[in-house]
């Protein structure tokens, strides 16, 4: 009797010790430094289109694409669409950006094929600094992004944080030129 009672002890800690390691860490530092490359279609913004709520002048649809890291997903795949707004103007006369992808806008992909969907939105404000190559510099501020769900091992992810990060813009309208590029960084915390 007593073998069977340590055995039940034994198998019914094995339970719980197997479900707490597939439903991953909860509430923990998440971090991810991603190199894109970005464009804005100013014709035909589907992406502006549901954003009714949104004020200044439509510069267009953007997509952002990359590839970096991240804590706890490790080497990612990066794609987020949003509305583009021109809200302002900074002291030199360059554009002030405003950006905004709605829920399902972003797409985080694993090496694994696991895919993390979300949102964000930020503002680009000129850093001032000098153009190279026609591409102007550019930080982002007061962004933030939000994971609500995933396939796999994330199907029931939660994270969100803040967006930071510094590109060269092509401010061009012919859509000739180099590409917008930079680097992006995600600072927050993740649970899965």
């Amino acid at each position: 009797m007593r073998s069977i009672f340590k055995k039940s002890i034994i198998v019914s800690a094995l339970v719980f010790t197997s479900a707490g390691a597939i439903s991953g860490p909860s509430n923990v530092p998440f971090q991810a430094t991603v190199v894109v490359t970005d464009s804005i279609s100013p014709s035909g913004a589907p992406a502006c289109e549901k954003q009714s709520d949104l004020y200044g002048t439509n510069a267009g649809s953007g997509m952002t694409i990359g590839a970096g890291n991240a804590s706890h997903l490790g080497h990612i795949a990066f794609v987020g669409t949003d509305c583009v707004r021109i809200i302002g103007s900074s002291k030199s006369g360059l554009p002030i950006f405003y950006f905004r992808g709605l829920e399902g806008a972003l797409t985080i992909t694993t090496d694994s094929g696991e895919k993390l969907y979300g949102s964000y939105q930020g503002t680009f404000i000129p850093t001032e600094g000098p153009v190279e190559d026609g591409l102007v510099p550019y930080k982002v501020e007061s962004g933030q992004f939000t994971i609500s769900n995933g396939t796999g091992l994330f199907a029931n992810v939660k994270a969100s944080g803040n967006l930071t990060g510094t590109e060269k813009l092509n401010l061009g309208t012919t859509g000739k030129g180099p590409a917008s590029n930079g680097t992006i960084f995600l600072n927050g915390r993740i649970s899965y």
